[in-house]
């Protein structure tokens, strides 16, 4: 079962609540651990851990970076779900630095460290 897999990736989220996400539910978090088919994504309220199908979020998918395809829902990135118009929207953007786009991390530096 995902519950068990997702544990077994990442021992730390034993020590939450695990639930599965609703796929037209709006919701905002940053991803834990994942594979192929599911991702674990920690919500910012009470620390709850929700489970997608990677199938889901794919659907109608907006992302910020250059990274190879497997990278888009790696731990650290943040995962926005949003209504729209044509129906619940992911929008995938990249916090680890190794994973920005060029053009990200010149905006930044040019910014300096206050982000």
């Amino acid at each position: 079962e995902i519950y068990e897999l997702a544990q077994a990736a990442s021992p730390t989220l034993a020590k939450h609540q695990i639930t599965q996400a609703d796929p037209a539910e709006a919701a905002t978090g940053v991803v834990v651990v994942g594979n192929e088919q599911f991702i674990a994504i920690e919500s910012g309220r009470a620390k709850e851990i929700k489970i997608y199908e990677l199938a889901e979020l794919v659907k109608n998918l907006t992302y910020d970076g250059t990274a190879a395809e497997g990278d888009r829902f790696a731990p650290g990135n943040l995962i926005e779900r949003k209504n729209g118009k044509d129906g619940i929207r992911t929008v995938v953007t990249e916090k680890r630095p190794e994973l920005q786009t060029k053009a990200e991390r010149d905006r930044r530096s040019g910014q300096g460290q206050g982000g």
